[in-house]
């Protein structure tokens, strides 16, 4: 196998770095759902959301930013901005993710902790990711 990992099925090229990111999300949203079906949850379930929500719109942004002052000296041109609008990191999505847990809850007026039920899928989710991103060396 060589790096980087670009598998052919039916003679179409598969981005293994775009289906391992799906996948990740979808198995540690699923992980999420199951750990919060075996557990008491102290928080309801609207306010849930609504840090869901805040943690999605933040981890969005937070990559995005911190993705475009990663590349400070790109001439600002409409294919540039396209490629630099594509651009996300990881501690991005983390930071701007706990930003955006943190404004939502000040706004919905939540004071319980919520991470818990986040801590592992998360986790999971990089772990998956991740290894997107090495076998298509980007990273």
């Amino acid at each position: 196998m060589t790096i980087p990992f670009e598998p052919t099925l039916l003679g179409y090229h598969i981005n293994i770095h775009l289906i391992l990111e799906y996948l990740a999300f979808f198995i540690a949203f699923r992980y999420y759902v199951f750990l919060r079906k075996r557990s008491v949850d102290s928080i309801s379930g609207g306010n849930r959301l609504s840090i869901i929500l805040g943690a999605a719109i933040g981890a969005l942004l937070g990559s995005r930013l911190i993705g475009l002052l990663e590349n400070p000296l790109v001439a600002w041109s409409q294919a540039n901005l396209i490629m630099l609008l594509n651009t996300k990191t990881i501690m991005g999505g983390l930071f701007g993710g706990l930003l955006g847990v943190e404004l939502a809850k000040k706004h919905i007026g939540e004071t319980q902790s919520s991470g818990d039920l986040f801590t592992l899928p998360i986790i999971l989710g990089i772990f998956i990711g991740r290894i997107g991103c090495f076998l298509s060396r980007n990273q």
